[in-house]
């Protein structure tokens, strides 16, 4: 078994911010965390949101899950319709960045979690980047450069 530490960021959140008001996208951000407790196990731990992400760890048997988790998360706020009260309700996308802990490249007898959170962030700051709901994830399988894999789909316009 492998742990993954993974960032997940609500994409143009700022914008969504400034136009719907802070109460409503605080209402917003606890939806998503919500969205992304429910595809994670319970035995996977779901950080609350700051600002404009949350995180989890979850445990998988495969560095590969890391991917399909990061593309479940990413179908379920996709499909996900948001309502921040008084008739708001719109889509969202999310970019995702995961990295294995302990991380690649340290020692695998110690738990390095701030190697971990680094890559992490470094991951969602590079999908960040791409084309809405892309992710980037780095695992134990590639020992001297980690894997870096994006996967795009179009974003998901806002309900009228």
């Amino acid at each position: 078994m492998q742990q993954l530490f993974f960032m997940i960021r609500i994409n143009h959140f700022d914008e969504l911010r400034s136009m719907i008001g802070p109460e409503r996208a605080a209402a917003v951000q606890r939806q998503v965390f919500n969205v992304v407790r429910s595809v994670c196990r319970s035995s996977d731990k779901v950080l609350p949101c700051h600002r404009d992400e949350c995180g989890a760890i979850a445990w998988v048997s495969d560095p590969d899950d890391g991917s399909l988790l990061a593309d479940r998360i990413q179908e379920r706020v996709r499909s996900q319709v948001f309502d921040a009260g008084d008739g708001f309700e719109f889509g969202l996308t999310c970019s995702i960045g995961f990295s294995a802990n302990p991380a690649p490249g340290a020692d695998p007898d110690q738990v390095l979690w701030i190697r971990t959170v680094k890559l992490a962030r470094s991951a969602v700051e590079s999908a960040s980047r791409c084309p809405d709901d892309a992710w980037v994830g780095h695992s134990r399988r590639e020992r001297s450069n980690p894997t870096a894999i994006s996967a795009t789909t179009a974003m998901r316009s806002a309900k009228q």
